[in-house]
């Protein structure tokens, strides 16, 4: 095995006995060719070994914001991921600041957790504790003197019903504003069996998409990481940071199931591997990476990039990512089926032997018609393009061709705030304590 440093080889071989400077000098000559010959073999075997062993680290690709049509991105950018610039400058949100996020949103009660680098629990986190929003806030995020690095990674609900008026502040991107989604599709399937009662079934403008778990709030403070993961709904994933900024870390699928295929079986929960039998578990980690225990890390390519407020970052489908985050943030998030990845999503679940939630989601989707035990590829494809509800997502999605971002009670069919605020809470009564539609965002008149 090589030594650190590779040159303590040379100065030993040099130090030997048996050079004697007095010798001819053709023979000195030849040695010293030789000593220099072997001195470029072992520094490259040196420079060769430490190299093998370093990340593959590329910057993740960046695009401002109106470069691009919704199908001019998804066909330059669908299969990696990719930050868009600027492309939140025109929120309301991006003002507000975690002072006025705390005032908007501080009744509610949140799930907070802290990491572990020794832990196999979803991206590290552990020790959960459920706390008021303001408190957390103040607590855990302002407080710049509490050392204990408390993270709200989502939770239970999604911001539909954690802070309801903040959806006016924080539309959604248009190009990621129509998608696939599970709880969609039980809301349409309801919806279409009440309509078959009284009508025709065809699909009108009375479905009412009511989404109570996405998009979903992100807070931490400074120094607050979550590791690389593979989330359990291997769908597109978005994220929109209004304050401070976020580094990401990502390896593809194609890289991932190519060397680090244990994914598939492992799912959420985090590798952990001996060096040797004589050494300790260690976890899989993508910001201080052990390579001596994880040496597939070196053969992928790392695609790193900071989201910084105004920004917002896509992902593809079962893109592994991990999360640090070098300044206080709050952020909004989903995961979704977009129509141009529909393939893609079924090519990574079949290919997976349908790994997380994949089985589900498609049963779902297909409201229980395309069987993904007895369908082969293609025809499964083909029996979920058939059905009612993805027929309804593709058209809503190549109408909504226009550069407008997308409130989320106009994605549910409704005109105004109030009535969608009103009806979501009512369809999710055991959390009427904290959906609240009377409360309004300083400055801003709600209808």
């Amino acid at each position: 095995m090589l030594r650190k440093g590779g040159g303590s080889y040379i100065h030993d071989f040099l130090s030997n006995d048996t050079y004697k400077p007095r010798r001819k000098a053709g023979r000195t000559n030849g040695l010293t060719c030789t000593y220099v010959g072997v001195f470029s073999v072992l520094a490259f075997l040196t420079w060769y070994a430490r190299s093998a062993k370093k990340l593959h680290v590329v910057p993740m690709p960046r695009v401002p914001a109106g470069s691009l049509t919704k199908k001019e991105f998804f066909e330059q950018y669908g299969d990696q991921a990719v930050i868009i610039e600027g492309g939140l400058r025109q929120h309301p949100a991006v003002g507000l600041g975690l002072e006025g996020l705390r005032d908007l949103c501080g009744d509610a009660t949140v799930e907070t957790y802290v990491f572990d680098p020794k832990s196999d629990e979803w991206g590290g986190h552990v020790d959960q504790k459920l706390l008021k929003f303001d408190e957390y806030i103040d607590e855990y995020v302002l407080n710049e003197t509490n050392l204990e690095k408390r993270y709200f990674p989502g939770g239970i609900v999604g911001m539909p019903l954690l802070c309801p008026a903040l959806e006016l502040l924080a539309p959604i991107p248009n190009f990621v504003s129509s998608g696939l989604a599970e709880e969609s599709a039980f809301a349409f399937a309801a919806w279409k069996q009440r309509f078959n009662q009284t009508g025709t079934g065809e699909i009108d403008e009375s479905f009412r998409p009511l989404i109570a778990s996405q998009p979903e709030l992100f807070v931490g403070p400074g120094g607050s990481k979550t590791e690389i993961h593979m989330d359990l709904n291997p769908n597109a994933f978005w994220m929109s940071v209004y304050f401070g900024k976020k580094t990401f870390r990502t390896i593809s699928y194609e890289d991932s199931i190519k060397y680090m295929p244990y994914y598939k079986e492992k799912g959420v929960q985090r590798l952990r591997r001996r060096k040797n039998r004589h050494s300790r578990l260690q976890p899989l980690a993508i910001w201080n990476p052990d390579l001596e225990t994880f040496p597939e890390l070196a053969k992928v390519t790392i695609w790193e990039g900071t989201v910084n407020a105004g920004d917002w970052l896509y992902l593809p489908p079962a893109t592994l990512h991990g999360v640090y985050n070098p300044e206080p943030f709050w952020a909004l998030t989903s995961m979704d089926i977009y129509p141009p990845l529909f393939d893609k999503f079924i090519d990574v679940c079949v290919d997976t032997n349908f790994m997380g939630r994949c089985r589900e989601s498609i049963l779902d989707i297909g409201q229980n018609k395309c069987n993904p035990k007895s369908l082969s590829r293609e025809d499964l494809k083909k029996c979920l393009r058939g059905t009612p509800y993805l027929s309804f997502v593709q058209k809503q999605y190549d109408e909504l061709q226009s550069e407008k971002d997308q409130y989320v009670h106009e994605l549910a069919g409704y005109d105004s705030f109030q009535p969608w605020c009103e009806a979501i809470c009512e369809a999710n009564k055991q959390y009427k304590r904290i959906c609240d539609c009377t409360k309004r965002p300083r400055g801003l008149l709600l209808s």
